[in-house]
């Protein structure tokens, strides 16, 4: 936990929706979407730890998300729930085929985890709901975030990391990076609050890159509030990135055509 609470030392942190899990491992995709059983689960366990990290990190006063990642959230909670109620579903089918047509299937270690981590997942979810920021100027921070999204789509900056369960079913990419991205700049522009945004996606790397770039073209400061970006991988930090490690020039012009600025892929 050393990572975590040398992380929290920073007095505002804005954080991605589960930067101390490995970055690497998809328990979903790999081990509990094509589960037919309770007994073929596995690393539940292990989850339920994640779980309860992020749901205790989300829970301190100086960490903030946005809606999106709270969207993320929900979306995993759903799926888990679902896919608890398909599992229990079928243990009652084979149940009653097996013993008649009262027959209850008999509680396993396997079950009670699952269940324990589904029941996690909806704390972890109440807890972001709670942590999402709440902007002073929301017209501003909107204009930001759909800036960000804007350059997004325009410019191949976003590596395809969308999880696919089955041939055909892919999860749709709810934006939540663009979001933090604004959030970060909109702190430091607007509000004039240095912020720690953390997360095991390189991808918010290349979309701050891409970002403040268009910005610092345009004389816009970020160095008197500067954003760091600390990158994660499980409670192991692999990368650090600063606005204020490059020279910055005085905000100057007017902050209402930010997304006139960031709209410009030329």
């Amino acid at each position: 936990m050393e990572t975590i609470d040398a992380l929290l030392a920073h007095p505002l942190i804005l954080s991605d929706t589960t930067p101390f899990s490995p970055r690497r491992r998809n328990t979903y995709q790999d081990v509990i979407y094509p589960a037919k059983n309770f007994g073929e689960l596995s690393r539940i366990e292990e989850e339920i730890t994640y779980v309860r990290t992020h749901r205790d990190w989300f829970r301190q006063p100086n960490v903030c998300t946005t809606k999106r990642v709270v969207q993320e959230h929900a979306r995993a909670y759903r799926m888990f729930r679902e896919k608890l109620k398909n599992l229990n579903k079928r243990e009652r089918s084979r149940a009653r085929r097996k013993y008649g047509p009262r027959a209850k299937p008999q509680p396993t270690t396997n079950k009670t985890l699952f269940e324990d981590l589904v029941f996690g997942m909806s704390r972890l979810l109440i807890e972001a709901t709670h942590a999402v920021l709440k902007p002073a100027l929301p017209r501003e921070y909107a204009q930001l975030v759909n800036a960000v999204t804007e350059l997004s789509t325009r410019c191949p900056i976003k590596k395809d990391h969308s999880r696919r369960y089955g041939s055909k079913r892919k999860a749709a990419d709810l934006r939540a990076d663009e979001e933090l991205v604004g959030a970060a700049i909109y702190l430091s522009l607007y509000e004039h609050k240095p912020c720690l945004l953390v997360t095991s996606d390189y991808d918010l790397r290349e979309l701050l890159n891409a970002t403040t770039t268009r910005l610092r073209t345009k004389e816009y400061a970020l160095s008197t509030a500067p954003i760091t970006l600390c990158i994660t991988n499980g409670h192991a930090i692999e990368h650090v990135w600063n606005s204020a490690d490059e020279r910055r020039a005085t905000v100057s012009g007017a902050r209402q055509t930010i997304e006139d600025i960031l709209g410009n892929t030329q």
